[in-house]
């Protein structure tokens, strides 16, 4: 406890009753039967205190560093403790799975499942279309993944499988490392021939899905989880939103029922839609009528859903109805035969075996791995996140990094293709009733039975249908859209990122745009700090309050002092612009002020020796520092307005008119005693930082104005005595307030008087 005399009185502070907060229209507002707060003054009195003096009397504990052995010695030692809290991390599921509810939670998971099953399998086939691979490819990522995830991941809400951004990201890649039409065994047949492309693509697919899940592995065994940080919101909703766009784009030649080629890289959506163009001639009325079809069944069955969802006990399977109605119609009429739309093709009933996946295409596939490995850990952790919130759930994105990464790479074993969190699925689950993974793993069931068993009814499904369903389920991600005047009115520089990120991805490709979507949001960052809001503060009148002057009128400045405020932390980038700032804010240029002092030293010097008939060279290099008082009044020309003295030399810095004719007005500082820094939102400080303020402290004392520090982080105090600023700095000068260094200053300058300065007087600074 402070050994100071302490009083602290708050008015009315006996409750009759426990607080609460009122809660009106989802927003928080404050509590109808307490009284405002402004019925609740309160009274300190105190002496002011230093960091010194707390130090003195609080002290404070040293940082406890451990040796890179200690800490290398701490973490391989082992302990039955650490083995089962290991264990117990790297298997979440041994957490909850031992306390699982039956009665409350089975019948709920069961239904639930069901449920996202019913939409997980429509999707499942859609989805590989996308990543230009037969469908029942779609399916087993459905399957195995979430098997994994069940074991390994934190989330008890999200449902694992495929996902349209993801899903375009690896058609991209693979049609750009297996093209179409550079198959060896080509057949006569249109369908047959896409058929076996699709099928020639799944070892890249596969090696792809290995490859980003081994990266998510060394990520998660790096702890480098923190990294999805880096992906903000509106650059994860543009990108999406973007990718969106290109999934529209690469159906089309569904929609048509016409045959393109797939193009990557930059401005490959421009081609697509040239080549779109020029094949419109060939297009299929008889898929383009499929197609209004089914997104008129799936919008308006939505609709209805939306409008009497209280009165329906599950969600209606409009996907599944739409899959089961069009297949069954396209095998009683033959539409593939008779009117030339494109079937689903052969579907082989049965798990397929475990293949090694190729190691031979891993080291080319290693950007792309390193952009589908990021893209899906963001997307699955923010809904993580979003579920987490809403349930009071805890995410570890570490654990996260590992669940996805094993989900990746054990399922490439099983030729799948790159997963992600759907945000379409999990709402489903989380909609019906489902609690834990347990629901995913019903779902994971009810696909094995399908695949096994029913797989082969889907054959004649025409591709059309499958196109209806990706690109009505994109109706959440177009919805995104609205982000842009939403930004315009709260921030435009999260809306310049929106926008970079859309654009980028767009034109760029997936790839390339998020690199540089993420590059350009670090940019915002620096150039945010580059562009930081520096204050000067006045008091409330009354109070220990200090606000901003140019936002709060009733702010008035402490005469003799200058409080300056930076609003981010203090580091090489910055250094500059905090500088310029103070000399602006404050109107006194320190270093201009002593460049002036010595000219003017040097001046006088030299005509004392062309006076006394002798070289001055010598005398004016050696004497050119130092200060030397004028017969005449005792002062000193420092370049700056007249101070005259009231207190020995030796204590006082004098400021004086003389030497600043030669200088703009604008550096003509108004006279200041002290200048108080404000660092209370400084959060770091780097060396440069350091000699930054070591510099500041030294030039402003030379020119007689004191500086002190104000509310300085234990952060930055550690960094500033690890750099020895102290050696040189007393921390008498640094306080835990504001207002402790404004009565500090105003105490020190009690006997000086401002108000009868003119150029022909001088009035003391007390130093």
């Amino acid at each position: 406890m402070l050994a100071f005399p302490l009083a602290n009185r708050c008015g009315g502070a006996h409750f009759p009753f426990e607080p609460h907060l009122d809660m009106e229209g989802g927003n928080v507002v404050a509590p109808s039967l307490l009284r405002p707060a402004t019925e609740f003054p309160y009274h300190v009195e105190r002496p002011l205190i230093t960091q010194a003096v707390l130090e003195e009397e609080c002290p404070r504990l040293a940082p406890n560093r451990l040796s890179l052995r200690t800490c290398a010695a701490n973490s391989l030692r082992c302990s039955p403790a650490r083995a089962h809290s290991f264990l117990f991390t790297l298997l979440p599921v041994l957490k909850w799975l031992p306390k699982y509810q039956i009665r409350e939670c089975l019948l709920g998971d069961v239904i639930s499942g069901f449920s996202t099953a019913v939409l997980n399998i429509p999707q499942g086939m859609a989805y590989a279309l996308l990543a230009g691979l037969p469908p029942i490819f779609g399916l087993y990522s459905s399957f195995y993944p979430p098997l994994v995830y069940f074991i390994f991941g934190t989330s008890r809400h999200v449902s694992l499988g495929t996902m349209a951004v993801v899903s375009v990201m690896v058609g991209v890649v693979v049609e750009h490392k297996v093209p179409g039409g550079e198959i060896p065994f080509q057949l006569n047949d249109s369908t047959n021939a896409t058929f076996e492309d699709d099928y020639a693509r799944v070892p890249a697919a596969a090696a792809l899905a290995c490859m980003s899940g081994l990266i998510q592995l060394v990520f998660g065994l790096l702890r480098f989880g923190f990294l999805v940080a880096y992906l903000s919101e509106p650059l994860v909703r543009a990108y999406t939103t973007a990718a969106a766009m290109v999934v529209v784009v690469s159906q089309l030649k569904f929609v048509f029922g016409v045959n393109m080629p797939r193009f990557s890289g930059p401005l490959a959506i421009v081609y697509l839609l040239e080549a779109l163009l020029d094949r419109l001639d060939d297009s299929n009325m008889y898929t383009i009528l499929i197609f209004v079809v089914c997104v008129l069944v799936l919008i308006g069955g939505k609709v209805l859903e939306e409008h009497f969802c209280q009165c329906l006990p599950t969600p209606i399977p409009w996907e599944l109805l739409v899959v089961i109605l069009a297949t069954t119609i396209s095998s009683f009429l033959q539409i593939k035969e008779t009117k030339n739309v494109k079937v689903v093709g052969e579907i082989p009933n049965g798990l397929r075996s475990p293949v090694v996946p190729s190691t031979s295409l891993m080291g080319s596939l290693l950007v792309d791995a390193i952009a589908i490995a990021i893209v899906s850990f963001s997307l699955t952790a923010s809904i993580g996140k979003m579920f987490a919130l809403k349930y009071g759930d805890q995410i570890d994105g570490n654990q996260e990094l590992l669940a996805i990464g094993l989900s990746n790479t054990v399922g490439s074993f099983f030729e799948t293709f790159p997963i992600s969190c759907s945000m379409s699925r999990s709402m489903l689950q989380d909609n019906t009733g489902g609690k834990t993974q347990v629901a995913s793993l019903v779902s994971a069931i009810i696909v094995m039975v399908v695949i096994i068993c029913i797989g082969d009814l889907f054959e004649n499904l025409p591709r059309t249908v499958l196109a209806a369903i990706v690109l009505v389920n994109l109706k959440g991600m177009f919805i995104q859209f609205r982000d842009v005047p939403r930004l315009w009115r709260v921030n435009r520089v999260d809306l310049a990122v929106w926008t970079v990120t859309f654009i980028a991805t767009l034109l760029l490709g997936l790839d390339m745009g998020l690199a540089v979507a993420v590059v350009f949001a670090l940019l915002t960052i620096l150039l945010r700090t580059q562009l930081t809001k520096y204050s000067l503060l006045g008091q409330i009148s009354d109070t220990n309050l200090y606000q901003d002057v140019e936002e709060y009128p009733e702010a008035q400045e402490i005469h003799g002092v200058k409080i300056f405020q930076t609003n981010s932390s203090l580091y090489f980038a910055n250094s500059d612009n905090f500088l310029k700032a103070l000399v602006h804010k404050t109107g006194v240029d320190a270093r201009k002020l002593i460049t002036c002092s010595k000219r003017a030293e040097a001046k006088r010097k030299r005509k004392e020796a062309r006076r006394a008939g002798s070289s001055p060279g010598m005398n004016v290099l050696q004497n050119g520092l130092n200060t030397n008082h004028s017969e005449e009044g005792n002062v000193t020309e420092i370049g700056h307005v007249p101070i005259p003295l009231d207190v020995p030399a030796e204590e006082t810095y004098e400021l004086s008119a003389a030497a600043v004719e030669d200088l703009d007005d604008s550096q003509r500082a108004q006279l200041i005693q002290a200048i108080v820094l404000d660092l209370s939102s400084v959060g770091f400080i780097d060396t440069v930082g350091v000699s930054l303020l070591q510099g500041i402290f030294q030039e402003y004392n030379e020119v007689g104005v004191l500086v002190c520090v104000a509310a300085c982080r234990s952060s930055v105090l550690l960094s500033l005595e690890q750099a020895g600023f102290f050696e040189s700095v007393s921390k008498s000068l640094l306080f835990l307030s504001i207002h402790d260094a404004v009565l500090y200053v105003q105490n020190v300058f009690q006997d000086t008087t401002l108000d009868n300065i003119t150029s022909n007087t001088s009035v003391a600074v007390r130093l």
